[in-house]
């Protein structure tokens, strides 16, 4: 998915950016979603009873950065 240009010297800061985003959320629901965009049928509830899923909803709550 494209959601935003960049020039070449502003490419690798971008690039960096994004991944130290993703790698800081949650590994579970990242694995969940590689499985979601290849079967759209597949159960996405399996998710909601996990540890991971109830830190993050706390977390939400509370106002604070999630501990995954």
């Amino acid at each position: 998915f494209l959601n935003a240009l960049r020039s070449p010297p502003d490419l690798m800061t971008a690039a960096s950016e994004r991944a130290a985003r993703i790698v800081a959320l949650a590994p579970q629901a990242a694995r969940l979603n590689k499985i979601l965009l290849r079967n759209p049928q597949a159960p996405a509830w399996d998710y909601a009873p996990s540890a991971e899923h109830r830190e993050g909803v706390m977390a939400f709550l509370e106002k604070r950065t999630p501990q995954f």
